[in-house]
């Protein structure tokens, strides 16, 4: 006589549950832990529906748990930030993303009147140097 789920016997779910795979993955729901997810019977790291092989930049880490999934290097933003390395490559106490960078020295102005030169670098701590030449002259 069949049972309340329709079975004759017991069924791998066992009596009065019916053998359903919902996902038809070729595990019963009863056994299945992922029962709507086709490439999975179990969670994982990336839990049902994520798979735990995307690993876009290669690091090993799925990127379900990967803060930076595109930065091979880092897997959590630190300090600074995803693509940036955190460095002190100078040494001082700050990290070198936090560092103001240097700013360049003004150009220098260059002067061509007919056959002489004149080059005015910009004022530096208040001096200013100034560089003339005459065709067929030395500079002093």
């Amino acid at each position: 006589m069949p049972n309340k789920s329709g079975q004759r016997e017991p069924g791998v779910c066992g009596c009065n549950i019916a053998d359903v795979d919902t996902d038809i993955d070729g595990i019963p729901d009863c056994q299945d832990a992922c029962p709507d997810d086709p490439l999975k019977s179990n969670p994982g790291q990336c839990g049902c529906g994520i798979s735990d092989a995307v690993h876009s930049d290669a690091d090993g880490i799925p990127d379900c748990n990967d803060q930076c999934p595109s930065d091979p290097i880092k897997s959590a933003p630190g300090s600074c930030g995803c693509g940036v390395p955190d460095v002190n490559l100078n040494g001082n106490t700050t990290l070198d993303c936090k560092e103001k960078p240097l700013a360049l020295p003004p150009r220098p102005k260059i002067k061509l009147v007919k056959s002489s030169v004149t080059v005015t670098l910009p004022a530096v701590k208040g001096v200013q140097y100034m560089l003339s030449y005459r065709r067929g002259k030395i500079p002093k």
